[in-house]
């Protein structure tokens, strides 16, 4: 579920701080409502940084272990995003990187390198507090893990969303060279009025 965005939620994240500025109103909308569950985000980013989405991905106790990565991907390659940032949030208590989370974030990484789109982060939030994979190392050892390979399935859905995205893409540039109007663009294609006016 894609959430709507303010202005000043468009902004440019440049560290961690700025990430949790964006997602502690969030978290603590969602925790208003369910605060038990755990919360999984994508933030999807252009090349200089500034949020083009924030999406729930995921939501449950062990919402971590049921994340695929066509789910985290899709958005991303849809909204044509450079980086994103992965945002799982826990109950209060101290933040520790478990096992679980540089396994999912190693996941990611990888598939993040078939469709070209960077993981920057991955960020464990709770109400008050943040911790960052990235500053901790995480991300730039998932990066350079040599022995994890990217399952079978995950690679071929993940393809198959990206080819599925770039022929829509390709479809709606074509029709707007020949004049048709965004409306029927968008129609054809599925793709939202916005993505196609920046075509």
């Amino acid at each position: 579920m894609e959430t709507s965005l303010t202005e000043a939620q468009k902004q440019k994240l440049i560290n961690s701080r700025d990430v949790f500025a964006v997602m502690q109103p969030l978290l603590l909308r969602e925790n208003a409502i369910r605060k038990s569950k755990g919360h999984f985000w994508v933030i999807g980013l252009n090349s200089v940084h500034h949020v083009l989405y924030i999406e729930l991905v995921g939501m449950g106790s062990a919402v971590r272990l049921n994340i695929a990565p066509r789910e985290v991907f899709r958005m991303a390659l849809y909204k044509m995003a450079a980086k994103i940032i992965v945002v799982s949030s826990r109950n209060e208590g101290p933040l520790v990187i478990s096992q679980e989370d540089k396994d999912v974030t190693t996941l990611l990484v990888k598939a993040g390198e078939v469709v070209n789109v960077e993981v920057a982060d991955h960020l464990l939030i709770t109400e008050s507090e943040w911790l960052s994979l990235a500053a901790k190392n995480a991300i730039s050892q998932a990066k350079r893990n040599t022995k994890y390979v990217l399952p079978d399935e995950h690679r071929s859905q993940l393809l198959d969303i990206q080819s599925g995205t770039e022929t829509m893409l390709t479809l709606a540039r074509k029709m707007k060279l020949r004049g048709y109007d965004v409306d029927h663009i968008k129609e054809m294609t599925g793709l939202r009025k916005i993505d196609i006016n920046k075509l």
